[in-house]
């Protein structure tokens, strides 16, 4: 990261599934599926990728980042594309419950107070209310 400018979310499986609301791609269209898995830790040179329709790459890292215990969500529009709807390039937003989803806000490491400053106000412009900590990366050593 190079700018030192990134959060991640924390939440649970649960609560992710309980945050999540239907997206259509064009509001007269069906809703489209978000998929949700565990992310599984491999070996690229030994172990193979799971996965059916093609998502399985989403759901694969390197064994190295095994520590993080990643669960995600992968909205495909692969269909949507062969029926000709234009899916934007920057991708769509999906719909989620904010409040439902966050337990806390986690900066990045080396984050500083300006970057700290923004985050929480725009949580609280969201008029969300979940504590921001700051990485534990930032912690003096224990030895």
């Amino acid at each position: 990261m190079r700018e030192k400018r990134g959060i991640a979310i924390r939440s649970t499986v649960d609560l992710l599934l309980s945050a999540l609301r239907p997206y259509r791609i064009e509001p007269h269209y069906a809703e489209e599926r978000v998929w949700v898995g565990p992310v599984r830790y491999i070996d690229y040179r030994t172990d193979h990728m799971q996965g059916s329709l093609g998502l399985g790459r989403f759901f694969h890292k390197h064994r190295s980042f095994a520590y993080e215990q990643e669960f995600r969500s992968v909205l495909q529009l692969d269909l949507a594309e062969e029926f000709g709807v234009r899916v934007p390039e920057r991708g769509v937003f999906v719909p989620v419950d904010m409040p439902c989803l966050c337990e806390a806000i986690h900066l990045a490491p080396e984050t500083d107070e300006e970057f700290r400053h923004t985050v929480e106000g725009l949580i609280a412009h969201a008029g969300l209310s979940v504590p921001v900590f700051q990485s534990e990366m930032d912690d003096d050593a224990l030895y």
